[in-house]
Formats: C-alpha cells, structure tokens, sequence
C-alpha cells in the first residue's frame, strides 16, 4: 500500500504535471491560476507514494473545505492508508482531525521514536558527557506491549540499571524473570513515588502528563516522552523535557525525497518513518535503521515544566 503526502506549494509550478511544464509559459500561468480558483491539486503518483500538492502556498491557510476537496481527489487516483503531513499542515489541529478520520494513521514520527529510544539515551549521555554504561535508568510504563517489552530489554543490556516505574507490577515479572535468566540481568520494579530519584534519565513509555507527574524527578534530569507535549510540573524542575529530535540517514533515500519537493516540506522523523513503516518485528525494524545508517543529530526541547 503506498503512502500518501499532503503539502501546499513552495513554488507555483509545484502545481503543474511534468507535461504541463512544457507548455509555454502563459498557458502555465493561466493554467495555475485555474487550479488556484477551482482547488485542482497537482497529485503524483510514484511507485511506492503519492505526493499531494494541494493549491494553497504553504505558509498560507488551508480551508477545512480545501483539504476535505484535496483529498477526494487523491483518493480518486489510489487507494492510501497512511498519510505523512506537511509541517506547516501538522500544526492546524482542526486540519489534522479531519484527515484523521479519512486515513488509518497520520505518520508524524512516533511510531519511529519506539525504535530510536537507545539510540536518543546515547545521544543523551554522549551531550552531557556521560557513560551509558553507568546509568541509572527509570522506565515509566503501563503496558507489557511487545514494542513495550523489547525497548526495556534493549535498555537493560546497555545501561548498569533499570528501574521500571509502574502501577501494574505483576505485569512485568514475567520480564523480569526472563532478563534475570537470559541475560543474568536484575532489573526493579516498583511503584514509588520515589523510585526515579536517582535516574539522570526518564524514559515515559505511555504515562499521561498527570501520571508521569505523580513521581519524584531529579531536578536536572532528561525526561523523554513517547507522547509529545507532556509538561512536568514540578517546581524545582529544570532538566529536559523531551519529546522531539532531528535524524539524519543515508543521502540514496533523501535524494529522490528532494527530487519531488517533499524533502524540505516534512518533518525529517516522519519522513524516514514513512519509508519503513510496516507490521514487522522489532529486530528487523532496528536492523532496517541500522542498514539506513540513522543518526540523531538533536534533540527538541521545550519549556515544557512549571
């Protein structure tokens, strides 16, 4: 199944096909004026995506009409589960809800972060200059999910301890026990207020922004967030809190991104996310972004506490 892309225009010859642009230049002009005034979208339809260049420049205001209109015509041309938006695109909530309700998934690099988070508490410790090895790490979790388990098993093989923060506790004995035998590895479970005190970072798997803040956190400590926007609310907090980061990967994929003006328009994460998702186990997905050579090259933080 291919994957949909939705973004306004940079340029207005975005708007035209490859055919068009051998016209003369005042056909092409009347031509886009024409799609402007009727909502016409330019869709290119490619071997594995569909790019979707709606008639609207892309810092301009897209019209829950517009989008609504601009979908149809897509969906005339192939059938798509999954869309990626435009950044500009991905900040009006309204816009999002309803292309939400007319695909299965709107890709914005969460589904990515699952597999990425070792590689973020590396790229963590190797800015603050520390050791991962010697780490101290507080998982908040709820859920013995299968992504869920196997980041806490890769977690608990690189760093010196786990703690994992939870109120559901029989959960994870059965993992504990599994780590203990497998890998001669003793991890904490536990639902203590206190249990994170001692944890430079925090890794919050799938607690609320009221949940994660029911726990003690040091005052300088990394939190990182699957859910984006959690603010930790402590007073005395003044560590990170992060939920975004910028990648980088192998320049064969990024070329044919750029070759059809999506590359700048995207968010990089969700970009990437878009040309592996797929069901597949969390071996070879991590084997996919190690072969794509994947790199977190930084990380975004907001103001996200008091």
């Amino acid at each position: 199944m291919k994957i949909g892309y939705i973004k306004g225009w940079n340029n207005k010859k975005e708007l035209l096909t490859q055919k068009q642009l051998e016209f003369p230049v005042w056909i092409q002009k009347i031509l886009i004026q024409i799609k402007k005034v009727l909502g016409i979208s330019n869709i290119i339809v490619l071997e594995d995506r569909v790019i979707n260049i709606i008639p609207i420049e892309e810092d301009g205001k897209i019209s829950k009409k517009q989008i609504k209109k601009s979908i149809k015509q897509m969906e005339r041309q192939e059938k798509i589960k999954d869309v990626v938006v435009s950044k500009k695109i991905a900040k009006e909530n309204e816009i999002i809800e309803i292309i939400q309700k007319n695909y299965n998934n709107v890709l914005d690099g969460t589904w990515l972060w699952d597999y990425l988070i070792i590689d973020a508490i590396k790229y963590i410790c190797e800015k603050k200059k520390i050791h991962v090895e010697k780490q101290e790490i507080s998982i908040a979790v709820k859920q013995n999910s299968e992504i869920n388990t196997q980041n806490i098993i890769n977690i608990a093989k690189h760093v010196k301890f786990v703690n994992i923060i939870t109120p559901y506790i029989e959960k994870f004995k059965n993992l504990e026990e599994y780590l203990y035998t497998t890998y001669g590895i003793v991890i904490r479970i536990t639902n203590s207020k206190k249990s994170a005190e001692k944890s430079n970072i925090i890794v919050n798997l799938d607690f609320t922004e009221e949940e994660i803040n029911l726990y003690k956190i040091l005052e300088k400590a990394v939190v990182l967030n699957r859910k984006k926007n959690i603010k930790i609310k402590a007073k005395k907090f003044a560590g990170i809190n992060c939920s975004f980061f910028k990648i980088k990967w192998n320049e064969k994929n990024i070329c044919e991104l750029k070759e059809y003006t999506i590359y700048h328009s995207f968010d990089e994460c969700a970009l990437y996310e878009s040309t592996i998702y797929r069901s597949d186990s969390y071996k070879n997905i991590r084997e996919q972004i190690k072969k794509d050579k994947v790199e977190i090259v930084r990380t975004y933080w907001k103001k996200w506490y008091n």
